[in-house]
């Protein structure tokens, strides 16, 4: 199986978890548009602070500018209570697919070739899926924060500087790209020792 045909069928595996899952989604969506808050507000409220407050000989302004920003810190914690098990939904609705395709397919050899069954198949199944399972949630995890902070992070710094942010965004760029390359290059050698054990 070439990696391309293996890419298209793991999308087939998770697209009917993932679409069964969209109340979990919408749960992440909206946690992580809170977790962005304090991203797209930083500067702002920072400059408040400083600008209204302390450089203008008024500390008690700088504090509650700060106090506000420390508020928007506490409401994107208090979202991790949502996040999880929303991630967990997810996963699990993953593992559960992953396992009924993976023993379908066990079973299904076993009945149409005459060879007995391999004893070291059950085992592989239990590490394999539970390494797709913890490779879901990080990515999850990982991806959603990554993805919500940089948007919230370029809309904040277009907000207070946006010849700054034009400058920055080629870089941005850049670096996105490269890493998808990466990526795309890294691929190859996980499928290679997922399949070695």
């Amino acid at each position: 199986m070439t990696t391309d045909a293996g890419a298209v069928r793991g999308w087939a595996l998770l697209h009917g978890p993932f679409r069964q899952q969209r109340q979990a989604f919408g749960i992440l969506g909206l946690c992580s548009a809170v977790e962005a808050v304090p991203v797209l507000a930083s500067g702002w409220l920072l400059a408040q602070a400083i600008d209204h407050g302390f450089l203008a000989r008024r500390p008690e302004v700088g504090l509650c500018w700060l106090a506000v920003y420390a508020a928007t810190m506490l409401l994107a914690a208090a979202t991790n209570w949502l996040v999880v098990p929303a991630v967990a939904d997810v996963v699990e609705a993953v593992r559960d697919r992953l396992v009924t395709v993976v023993v379908r397919g066990t079973m299904r050899r076993a009945v149409l070739e005459t060879a007995e069954g391999e004893p070291a198949a059950v085992a592989r199944i239990t590490r394999q899926t539970e390494q797709a399972r913890q490779i879901t949630a990080g990515l999850l995890f990982t991806v959603r924060h990554v993805v919500f902070s940089t948007v919230a992070a370029v809309a904040g710094l277009l907000a207070l500087a946006p010849f700054a942010a034009l400058a920055a965004l080629p870089a941005l760029l850049v670096a996105g790209v490269a890493f998808a390359l990466l990526l795309r290059a890294m691929r190859p050698r996980q499928e290679a020792l997922l399949a070695a054990e």
